[in-house]
């Protein structure tokens, strides 16, 4: 069913000349997200996640500087935000900072892209950090933004 939600979110994706796409039967989710024009290379993709309560549209602007400089960006809504929607019924265990950076390699591994760059702002730094430390041969480099990273539960 098309909202007009998200017919705005479309004319504004569109404005900056990003595509959207959704990405279906992943991890029990079919995840939106958006992304920039430049083709996937080696070592030239860039995974964008989003704090809270923002969406992946929150990284327009650098996405389109992430362009210029060759750089393919993925920005998806993670789970329970924006448009990515669940297939199954969740539980709290479904938003365990494990299972959302399983989301996200799930993802990544669905999109065949292998290696990486990631970028976390707030709480997507939160799951960043936990993305890496779970698949560090597929994390090229990591950005913190607004969140240190305390380190893993002893």
């Amino acid at each position: 069913m098309i909202t007009i939600k998200t017919l705005f979110l479309f004319e504004m994706i569109n404005n900056y000349k990003l595509k959207s796409k959704v990405i279906k039967s992943v991890n029990g989710l079919n995840i939106y997200f958006i992304e920039n024009n430049v083709k996937v290379k080696t070592k030239n993709v860039i995974l964008l996640l989003h704090g809270f309560p923002e969406i992946s549209f929150s990284y327009r602007y650098i996405m389109l500087l992430f362009e210029k400089a060759g750089y393919y960006c993925i920005a998806p809504d993670q789970r329970g935000y924006g448009q990515t929607k669940s297939k199954v019924i969740e539980t709290l265990d479904s938003f365990s900072v494990l299972n959302l950076a399983k989301d996200m390699y799930s993802l990544m591994k669905k999109l065949n892209i292998d290696k990486y760059h990631l970028i976390g702002h707030d709480f997507g730094a939160y799951v960043s950090s936990y993305l890496c430390l779970l698949n560090p041969k597929n994390i090229l480099s990591l950005t913190l933004m607004s969140m240190p990273f305390s380190g893993p539960p002893l």
